[in-house]
């Protein structure tokens, strides 16, 4: 089946977190094209789906129907190609993320000028190159994506934990991917931690200080125990 696509829209004012352990920014949000194509794309097989269908699809008015030629795997490359010009962004964005799209036309994409489809890609690229440069965004959303993506290299994450906004870190430490030197960046620059960072760090005191009693232990306390 073909599954519908994962859009996010920007959400502009983050929520607010009634204190300092429940600080969030969820900027992540079912987007157009996820609700658009949800029970169209239930039926449709994607391996059933013929060149001159696929074609049909990527030249209709409908700009539901040149989604969906966007996102199948099975679409030309210069249908592909096509539809990365397309006046929907969010026809341009499914080109982006298809993994049948060309490297180049994916860099291309990558500079587009919406918003959505330089988000999309990054969160769903793995060229740690592109990822490099998307992480130069001048848009936070977009860097909020760079840092999100479990594909993110670890140089990087550390360049985006020592230069990067407050936002970005708070994303950043949700990242499964996170090490254990990005951590301790992070924690030498707010007062404390959350989610993943404190886990890895419990992870790495019980690994090298197991003679300490760490029930209830404050993770200010965690970091002294770890580098003094």
């Amino acid at each position: 089946m073909i599954k519908p696509l994962n859009y996010k829209h920007k959400q502009t004012q983050p929520p607010q977190a009634t204190n300092k352990s429940e600080r969030r920014f969820n900027y992540k949000q079912p987007g157009r094209a996820e609700r658009e194509t949800e029970e169209m794309t239930k039926t449709i097989e994607s391996d059933s789906l013929t060149v001159e269908e696929l074609n049909a699809l990527a030249n209709s008015e409908d700009s539901e129907e040149r989604l969906l030629a966007a996102s199948n795997p099975n679409t030309p490359e210069e249908l592909l190609e096509e539809l990365s010009n397309d006046e929907d962004e969010y026809v341009r964005a499914a080109v982006g993320i298809n993994p049948s799209t060309p490297n180049e036309l994916v860099w291309t994409l990558a500079n587009d000028y919406s918003d959505e489809v330089r988000m999309n890609i990054a969160e769903h690229t793995t060229d740690d190159a592109l990822l490099w440069e998307l992480s130069t965004d001048e848009n936070t959303d977009v860097r909020l994506y760079v840092a999100s993506n479990k594909s993110l290299p670890a140089d990087l994450a550390l360049h985006m934990a020592q230069t990067d906004t407050k936002k970005v870190h708070f994303e950043l430490m949700d990242n499964p991917n996170l090490t254990v030197e990005v951590v301790r960046c992070l924690a030498q620059k707010y007062e404390y931690l959350d989610g993943v960072a404190q886990k890895i760090y419990m992870k790495e005191v019980k690994k090298h200080r197991k003679d300490y009693n760490l029930k209830g232990l404050h993770h200010k306390n965690l970091v002294k125990l770890m580098w003094g």
